[in-house]
């Protein structure tokens, strides 16, 4: 009875949804986020988060509405900006770019921090705990590491999200080490691959495959088959959480005797 109990815990884990993590480096005023902001609205069951294009030294930077205006519609639809910093494989520290990121919290109310081509070489979890720590103390809720390939550790992951491929295909269907809400995968050139999914989303919580290259500049012109496919599956996925939240409250009263 007691490895049933922890089974179902275990399948209550695999239902988190499949989000969707784009980078989309363009200038604010750019049509491709009112198709964002509109999809997000459409598909309120998919989780969204956004980078959008934001000035890589804030502190010198003049305040702009037009980016100001353009993420607080996002934030509005459930969206989740975060802030992009460009690490250079840890080349550049935490010093050279903290008032930045204070400053687009202050400004700009983002929600976290990206951090691309993170460091992927040994000593990574020391980088990627100092990233971390530094989005956590500052009351942000989101860092998110972009090595662009796999990391790996016996601990946990620091970071909320690590992005364990960026590629111009999808990577095989594989297990990963760490719960699937902290696992991202970027496919770009590519077509959209649905048995992909399927087969992956137990394993990779987030999701941004696209036909556009590698610059993420536009957006995927099969963007709303791919999210309606992600809503679709985190639909049966909600279906079945509630069935197993169902039977693992019965277990735990027959083994409690409540």
């Amino acid at each position: 009875m007691r490895s049933v109990f922890w089974l179902l815990l275990l399948r209550i884990s695999l239902c988190f949804s499949i989000g969707i993590i784009f980078p989309l480096y363009v200038f604010p005023w750019d049509p491709a986020f009112d198709t964002v902001i509109d999809l997000a609205i459409e598909y309120p069951n998919v989780p969204f988060i956004v980078i959008p294009a934001m000035p890589s030294n804030m502190s010198s930077s003049v305040f702009d509405p037009v980016l100001n205006d353009t993420i607080s519609r996002m934030q509005k639809a459930n969206i989740r900006v975060l802030y992009y910093v460009f690490t250079d494989g840890g080349l550049i520290l935490p010093p050279e770019w903290t008032d930045s990121i204070r400053q687009a919290k202050q400004q700009y109310q983002v929600n976290g921090v990206f951090f691309d081509s993170a460091p992927a070489e040994r000593n990574w979890w020391n980088y990627y705990a100092w990233y971390a720590d530094l989005v956590h103390t500052m009351n942000l809720s989101l860092a998110v590491a972009n090595p662009g390939e796999p990391v790996w550790s016996f601990h946990d992951t620091p970071m909320d999200i690590i992005c364990m491929h960026e590629g111009y295909y999808l990577p095989r269907s594989e297990k990963y080490r760490w719960p699937k809400q902290k696992i991202y995968v970027i496919a770009y050139n590519t077509t959209f691959d649905t048995e992909w999914v399927q087969e992956s989303k137990d394993s990779v919580g987030w999701m941004y495959i696209s036909d556009s290259d590698y610059t993420h500049t536009t957006l995927p012109t099969y963007l709303e088959y791919e999210i309606s496919t992600f809503s679709a599956i985190n639909n049966q996925s909600s279906s079945d959480a509630n069935v197993l939240k169902i039977l693992y409250e019965q277990i735990f009263r027959k083994e409690h005797g409540v």
